[in-house]
């Protein structure tokens, strides 16, 4: 198949992935906080499984410090599920807040018309932002 062909039926399929988590939102939050949790785990034992390739013994001590706290993190998430959605939903509004800020900064830094977007895109992370914190449980 061509790779445009590829592109639609992503882009279908993430349209009715996006629809179905409008109609079902706390399945699809759940969902997202446990595929994090999974990613996590992933992300720890790979980390885990790669120390051997680091050349210094402080590069392989911090590789499986990381790689522990990934699993830990995973763990949590697969093990308290709702926690794990409080403790997202936290860090993605704390992300955001900080996109806004950084993007305020860039606006300040670049000339011309591409200030306005920066700035306009930083608006739009700081309302988000404020969304989520504001109406954070």
């Amino acid at each position: 198949m061509k790779t445009s062909t590829w592109w639609t039926i992503g882009a279908v399929l993430s349209i009715i992935g996006g629809i179905v988590a409008l109609a079902y939102p706390g399945a699809a939050t759940l969902l997202a906080e446990q595929i994090a949790g999974f990613v996590f785990v992933f992300a720890g034992l790979m980390q885990l499984f790669s120390v051997g390739s680091y050349p210094t013994t402080g590069g392989k001590i911090w590789a499986v410090l990381w790689g522990l706290v990934q699993l830990l993190i995973g763990g949590d998430l697969l093990a308290h599920p709702l926690e794990g959605i409080v403790t997202l939903t936290l860090v993605v509004g704390l992300l955001v807040m900080f996109s806004a800020i950084s993007r305020f900064i860039l606006a300040f830094a670049l000339p011309g018309p591409a200030r306005t977007m920066v700035f306009v895109s930083g608006a739009v992370s700081a309302l988000l932002a404020f969304l989520i914190l504001y109406h954070f449980p």
